[in-house]
């Protein structure tokens, strides 16, 4: 099975653009005063939240007989959306901490991708329930918990 389709949740790794955007952002909020490097503003994904997409793989292991579906939420929205709504949650102007770097830009990185999970849901009964502004709250949430607000800006728990 190939997963093109974004899932996340709060125990993704920090070198995920999601998590470490949430990290940085949260840091924001604790007078940390450094630019974030956004770099594949445009990319488009079908951001999803990881724990839902188990559900559906648990869904799919109780089959009879093996099957391919789609499981992705049937909404995408570009990294910078996702920034915009993750400054906004922490009353931020992200163009006034976000800059953009063509260094890090990759030609082959796929624009967009997404996803229709009818089949899933027609099938399998399941359907992804947590929207983009959710996750992103989410995130962040995650995020604060994952600071030592003693020190500010120090990140503390796992990469």
């Amino acid at each position: 099975m190939q997963n093109n389709y974004l899932s996340i949740s709060v125990l993704t790794a920090t070198y995920y653009a999601a998590r470490l955007l949430c990290r940085v952002k949260t840091a924001h909020v604790l007078s940390v005063n450094e630019m974030l490097e956004e770099r594949f503003p445009d990319i488009v994904r079908d951001w999803g939240f990881a724990p839902e997409y188990v559900d559906a793989m648990w869904r799919m292991l109780q089959l009879d007989q093996a099957d391919d579906f789609v499981i992705a939420t049937g909404r995408s929205a570009s990294l910078q959306d996702f920034v915009q709504m993750a400054f906004e949650n922490l009353d931020l102007d992200w163009s006034e901490h976000v800059i953009s770097d063509q260094r890090f830009f990759r030609p082959s990185d796929i624009g967009w991708s997404g996803g229709n999970p009818e089949r899933a849901r027609k099938i399998l009964h399941w359907e992804a329930k947590t929207t983009l502004p959710e996750l992103v709250k989410l995130m962040l949430d995650a995020g604060r918990s994952g600071l030592d607000v003693s020190a500010p800006g120090k990140l503390t728990g796992a990469p």
